[in-house]
């Protein structure tokens, strides 16, 4: 599945912008190179935006699952809070979902982040903190 929201109008944009470039094409004396790599440059970007704004439907089992894909790097107690950090590659989807029932109390800036991923301290990488 899509993600509407965020996605169609960058995809849109892409599909703009290569109309755009056809029709100047169009009004130059054509070349095998120009139509090629017109086309091959308006196919990889909307492949690539197609890809990065996936929302695969997922199967959720019973209990608490992760909010986001990616991978758990810790789960410990923060005070009487207990912390999840999960790391988000480049191609995992960036889609988060709600893990559980809930209501959200208090939005909080988390303050830092922007560390190098594979650093210990890459946890703290959040701008901002949701409170259930």
């Amino acid at each position: 599945m899509f993600a509407p929201r965020t996605g169609v109008p960058l995809v849109a944009a892409a599909i703009v912008l290569g109309g755009v470039g056809a029709l100047l094409g169009l009004r130059q004396p054509p070349t095998v190179l120009s139509l090629d790599l017109g086309w091959i440059v308006l196919v990889g970007l909307w492949a690539f935006l197609a890809a990065f704004f996936r929302d695969p439907e997922r199967s959720i089992g019973d209990g608490i699952v992760s909010a986001a894909d990616g991978r758990v790097r810790e789960v410990g107690p923060v005070g009487s809070e207990l912390l999840v950090s999960v790391f988000m590659n480049v191609t995992d989807v960036h889609v988060n979902r709600l893990p559980w029932a809930g209501r959200v109390a208090e939005v909080g800036d988390a303050g830092a982040g922007h560390r190098a991923a594979y650093r210990t301290d890459a946890d703290r990488n959040v701008a901002r903190t949701y409170r259930l």
